[in-house]
């Protein structure tokens, strides 16, 4: 985590808060516990990071940051809990375990118009997502046989029935049986390894078949161009979302989206528009992060055709929900394919 970390001060200097060295230990310690606990949600991170924290939040933040310094007051003190929320996240996205998650909750807060309190979140991020997304999906190649295991396949003896030492007789069975376990540990390797490669060539041969077809098929009886253009996105979205083998989606799903959408895919919508036809998600959280989830959950609740209600009913939550937000179709069904795959993640 030290070599993460190494340019803590440089990323805290803008808030003035790094006045000695003594300090910036204690920052650094701050941060190890932002980005080690297991109690801190991800997307409460990431809005924190980005000076978004819901005000609801509050209090679990500054419950972790006093493990590490008992003074912290986040009212007194909001770049500082930015900073160090920012920090964390950087030393999160190199983590195996969540860095998919995390890189996909901070591009959803650019895709919001958030700017985060320490630049390099960004450029993390968009790093880890290409690196994630490319080699999770690089061809594996499949491993020879090892010399150890060839070497116990030939040099198993052969059983003579007319044998009458049974000592000799033991000693053969062993290493026959050490052979034939070596044999079935190579070929569920060779299975897993298998497995994983056809896994790649699917998602591969579904996404570009969908391409293709989505654009001669019919939703409700009607052709695919026919359909309203938020609907399309919003179906465009789950589809690819469906044919993914892993997460996040390869760079260049953008341009599978557009393709789907056509001549509409550049014009904008209201993010309400996209966000009503998605599918109910089952059980996801209202977050700030999740603008398209969260005002269809509201939706779901209140009622998909009473639009006035849903509008009211997102008005009150305890965090802004931007449906009148406008942006081009495409990056509509982007964002609604990350909020599918960031629900998935949770």
């Amino acid at each position: 985590m030290a070599d993460r970390l190494a340019d803590l001060a440089d990323w805290m200097r803008p808030f003035a808060l790094v006045p000695d060295p003594g300090l910036l230990s204690a920052r650094r310690a701050c941060v190890e516990m932002l980005a080690t606990t297991t109690t801190y949600p991800a997307s409460a991170l990431v809005a924190a990071a980005h000076w978004e924290l819901p005000a609801a939040a509050q209090p679990a933040f500054v419950a972790v940051v006093r493990e590490a310094d008992a003074s912290f007051v986040y009212d007194q003190s909001p770049g500082l809990g930015a900073a160090l929320a920012a920090a964390a996240v950087i030393v999160r996205l190199a983590e195996d375990d969540e860095s998919a998650l995390v890189a996909l909750l901070v591009e959803s807060a650019r895709f919001l118009g958030h700017t985060p309190a320490v630049a390099a979140v960004s450029d993390a991020a968009a790093e880890t997502l290409h690196r994630l997304g490319r080699g999770r999906r690089q061809r594996l190649k499949i491993t020879d046989t090892p010399k150890e295991v060839r070497a116990a396949i030939a040099g198993a003896p052969k059983l003579d029935t007319s044998m009458e030492n049974w000592d000799k007789v033991r000693a053969i069975l062993s290493a026959r049986d050490s052979a034939i376990n070596a044999i079935a540990r190579r070929t569920e390797k060779l299975a897993e390894q298998l497995e994983a490669r056809l896994q790649l060539v699917e998602e591969e041969l579904d996404l570009l078949w969908w391409t293709r077809a989505v654009l001669a098929s019919n939703i409700d009886d009607e052709p695919w161009e026919s359909v309203p253009a938020p609907r399309r996105a919003a179906l465009a979205a789950q589809q690819v979302a469906d044919r993914l083998a892993y997460q996040p989606a390869p760079s260049g799903t953008e341009s599978l989206l557009g393709f789907a959408l056509g001549a509409d895919a550049d014009d904008e919508h209201a993010l309400g528009e996209v966000a009503q036809e998605l599918l109910p998600p089952q059980g996801a959280p209202r977050d700030p992060l999740l603008p398209m989830s969260t005002f269809r959950s509201v939706a779901d609740v209140v009622g998909p055709e009473d639009r006035k209600a849903i509008h009211a009913a997102v008005n009150n939550l305890e965090f802004e929900v931007p449906y009148k937000l406008k942006a081009p179709l495409v990056d509509l069904a982007e964002q609604a394919l990350r909020e599918i795959e960031i629900l998935r993640l949770m």
